[in-house]
Formats: C-alpha cells, sequence, structure tokens
C-alpha cells in the first residue's frame, strides 16, 4: 500500500468536500472516516480483518435508535457500507444518526474496528486538523464514566466530542486519565437513570496526575456524541449532550448484548 498516496488522496477528499459548502451534518461522518484513515496511516497495519459481519460486526438498522430521545429528534441515518464495497484499507465499521435539538445538531455513531484496547477518539479528530481543547472525564456511577472532550480549530470552529467504550461482554471500559479534570465525588453516586432525569451539574477541579491504562480484550467497542457549533456550549446545552450519550450508549450496548445471546 501507498500511505503516501493515502494521504495526498485523504487531503484531497477533504478540501473537495469543504469547496462543496454542503452542511455540515453532510460532513461530519467523512470528518471522522478521515481520522480513522489518519491514524491507520501512521500506524502503518494493513494486516486487518475485513469489517463486517464475518468479522462479527452487528449490522443495525435506522430503527435500532428511537425516532426521537429526550428531546432529541433523528434526521437521518447512514448505515455502514456492505464490507465488498470498502476500500481495502479501511479496517472500522461505523452506523451513524443525525439528531437535532433546539439549535444543536448531533452525529451519534457505533464504531466497529478490530481494538483490543481504549481507542483514544480524540487522536483521531486531532489528526484531520482539530485541537484539543480540554478532555474530562465525568463519573455518572462507580461503573459509568464517559470522556468530554472540547475541540477548535485554527478557523474558530468548535466542537464538542462525548465518547465510551464497552468490551465483547458489554463492560465499560474506565476512560485512561490522561492528567486532565475529573468529576467531583458528590457525582459519582449518582445511577445511569438519575442522571438522566435530572440535572447533570458538576465543578470539575483542577486535576491531579492521573495514569492510563493498557487492559486488553477480546474486542472493544465505541459509542461516539459529535457536536460541532460556533459559540460555547451553556451548561444545558452540555447537558444535553451527555444525556444523549448516555441514552445512545445504552441502546448500542443492549443490541450487541442481544446479538452475542442470539448465537
Amino acid at each position: 500500500m501507498n500511505f503516501d498516496g493515502l494521504r495526498c488522496c485523504l487531503m484531497t477528499m477533504i478540501e473537495q468536500q469543504a469547496k462543496l459548502q454542503q452542511p455540515r451534518t453532510g460532513t461530519w461522518l467523512l470528518f471522522i472516516v478521515a481520522g480513522f484513515v489518519a491514524i491507520q496511516i501512521l500506524n502503518r497495519q494493513p494486516e486487518r480483518l475485513t469489517p463486517g459481519p464475518e468479522r462479527g460486526d452487528l449490522i443495525l438498522q435506522k430503527h435500532d435508535l428511537p425516532d426521537e430521545i429526550l428531546g432529541w429528534n433523528c434526521r437521518g441515518f447512514q448505515p455502514a457500507l456492505p464490507s465488498e464495497e470498502l476500500p481495502e484499507w479501511q479496517f472500522w465499521w461505523t452506523h451513524s444518526w443525525n439528531y437535532r435539538k433546539q439549535q444543536l445538531e448531533a452525529l451519534v455513531a457505533f464504531d466497529q474496528a478490530d481494538w483490543k484496547s481504549w481507542h483514544e477518539l480524540t487522536v483521531c479528530y486531532q489528526a484531520i486538523g482539530w485541537k484539543l481543547a480540554d478532555r474530562r472525564v465525568i463519573r455518572i456511577s462507580d461503573t459509568v464514566a464517559v470522556v468530554l472532550a472540547s475541540l477548535e480549530k485554527p478557523t474558530h470552529e468548535k466542537a464538542t466530542l462525548l465518547f465510551s467504550l464497552f468490551d465483547q461482554d458489554g463492560s465499560l471500559i474506565p476512560p485512561p486519565r490522561m492528567e486532565l479534570q475529573t468529576a467531583p465525588e458528590e457525582q459519582k453516586d449518582q445511577s445511569f437513570r438519575s442522571m438522566l432525569n435530572g440535572r447533570l451539574t458538576y465543578e470539575l477541579p483542577e486535576g491531579a496526575e492521573q495514569s492510563s491504562t493498557a487492559e486488553t480484550f477480546e474486542r472493544v467497542l465505541q459509542c461516539q456524541v459529535f457536536v460541532p457549533h460556533d459559540e460555547p456550549l451553556s451548561d444545558d446545552e452540555v447537558n444535553h449532550l451527555v444525556e444523549l450519550h448516555l441514552e445512545t450508549l445504552g441502546h448500542f450496548h443492549n443490541a450487541w448484548l442481544n446479538q452475542r445471546t442470539s448465537h
């Protein structure tokens, strides 16, 4: 594989998409795909399993997420491509939905690859030009924690990213802590449902040194919510995004476990 040629092709694709000036909802998935491509180039690991059902990937349909989630309305669905239509270098398989609530438009995605350990999604976004302005671990309960990241570009574009990973048995993988901030102790005992039904309010302290983990698994699955925005988000808007992420994470988690028990 000519990785330099692939890199040039990737950048050309992004530039052509920008020139079309399509709505941002039409370009989010492209940017995420570009990030995975960039990481593949950097890692230079062409030997991978073929994405899709033959690898054990979960096939999702539009109805696998509700049309309405806590005031978020579904506005589109992009299924993963059949494996025979994928480029030979593509190792990930992504299903995505577009949701809107008030002025916010969110891309919700379920990403399947052959990851065996924590996949730091912020690295993918940095590989396609985003700067990581902040990365926080929000602890919902003793067993539930999500990554909340703030992204920026030199063009003053902003975006907020939330993501979580779980293993082949459905156990959530604790996010590695990158010497950044964590939520206060009083928030840790909130349950999944009580958090969703109430307001998520937190003041994150200055972070102490925290360590990452190199634990490996049979399989790692990734759930994310990505929202571009022009102005900083209010606390309420961040709360809405966390709610959307937790609800969709729950649906993806259950769909994955249902597939495993049906085989």
